[in-house]
């Protein structure tokens, strides 16, 4: 129980500092630390748009827990957690015509006694601030770095509703199977159909 608390208890307080750092926060996102190897997500929480003329803009933010660790005598605990945002632009017809997508990969490090090890002064790059320093074509072969992949999805949905977008063709693990898309992002794009389904709402 004790380290669950730990873990409880370093998340809270990771997503205190990703909010803190984004300026003005306008989404709130409530985090429950997963058991050692699962996956928890939140549901996604959306601006409120905002009207200008015929032009609503949306913004939305999912954070996951991931392969988080506890403590022990001989290694730090982690809590690793992943923040994927979502911006668009949506006309009277419901037609995206922009999006940005982004990500921040953040990992806090703490001891036994559930004190944070990590600098939390430090600033926490985005995945496309990353560039190709996330390593995702250096390490894993990827067609492309993830800031390209994601540049190139929010291309690819712009002209489109967002039934359209929820409707892209994906395979069991939302990599999408769409031919022309599929050349230019490889990643699992589920979670980003989801997050443009609420933005644009």
């Amino acid at each position: 129980m004790k380290k669950y608390l730990s873990l409880l208890t370093v998340a809270v307080l990771l997503l205190g500092l990703l909010t803190g750092c984004m300026g003005t926060p306008v989404v709130v996102n409530d985090c429950t630390c997963p058991d050692e190897g699962t996956t928890n997500s939140t549901e996604p929480s959306i601006q409120t748009p905002v009207v200008e003329g015929a032009v609503k803009t949306g913004l939305a933010v999912i954070t996951t827990a991931t392969d988080s660790t506890s403590a022990t005598a001989d290694a730090e605990g982690a809590v690793k957690l992943d923040s994927t945002l979502v911006a668009v632009t949506v006309d009277d017809a419901g037609v995206i015509n922009s999006c940005i997508i982004d990500s921040i990969p953040a990992t806090v490090n703490f001891d036994t006694t559930g004190t944070i090890t990590s600098d939390i002064t430090a600033e926490v790059p985005t995945k496309n601030e990353l560039g190709a320093d996330y390593g995702m074509v250096a390490w894993g072969g990827a067609i492309a770095e993830w800031d390209a992949q994601a540049a190139s999805f929010a291309s690819y949905v712009t002209g489109k509703t967002a039934a359209e977008v929820a409707g892209i063709a994906v395979d069991e693990s939302t990599h999408p199977t769409d031919a022309d898309l599929a050349t230019s992002v490889t990643i699992a794009i589920g979670g980003f159909q989801a997050l443009i389904a609420k933005a644009a709402q």
